[in-house]
């Protein structure tokens, strides 16, 4: 899950890059600072530390006969044994955190930073009035992005997880 941080905090950070194009490179934040301070406190943190306790990666039962006291359900102990370990030899190897694994997921940060500020931005091109009159300001729009952000990142998160629980959709 290290590369999924890469891959948020880039994704948050490049709307904040693509904003100073729009803002004449003013210095003007599109998010407000506490919006900062829980995108990696809460809103994207939370779900990953309950999938990281909750996530089984491996289905460790052992059906056993009942007739077949002792002597099966030995045998099936033994080759769990044999065959777990080998689960660390990807780690081991540099197979599941890797240059080619680290610059695509960084890729995905810039590509989905990029198209959720743009679609915002198109959105909120045509200023459609609200119900008093009034076009949308730098607050709705940051608000809107934040949303949009929020929910891409957790989208990703939740299609990565394989054991879904109640907390963990309750934290999404």
């Amino acid at each position: 899950m290290i590369l999924y941080f890469f891959y948020k905090n880039m994704a948050f950070t490049v709307i904040q890059f693509y904003y100073s194009f729009v803002c004449a490179y003013s210095g003007q934040s599109i998010y407000d600072d506490s919006y900062i301070v829980f995108f990696n406190l809460i809103f994207t943190s939370l779900p990953l530390m309950v999938r990281a306790i909750m996530e089984k990666d491996v289905y460790y039962m052992v059906q056993a006969n009942k007739y077949e006291k002792g002597e099966r359900l030995m045998k099936e102990v033994e080759i769990l044994k044999k065959i777990y370990p080998k689960f660390y030899y990807k780690g081991q190897q540099n197979k599941l955190f890797n240059r080619v694994r680290y610059f695509n997921w960084v890729m995905q940060g810039l590509c989905h930073g990029a198209i959720i500020f743009g679609f915002c931005l198109i959105v909120f091109y045509y200023s459609i009035l609200n119900i008093g009159g009034y076009t949308n300001d730098i607050w709705v729009f940051s608000v809107y992005l934040y949303s949009c952000l929020i929910m891409v990142v957790d989208i990703k998160l939740a299609s990565y997880t394989q054991s879904w629980t109640i907390l963990f959709i309750v934290t999404i």
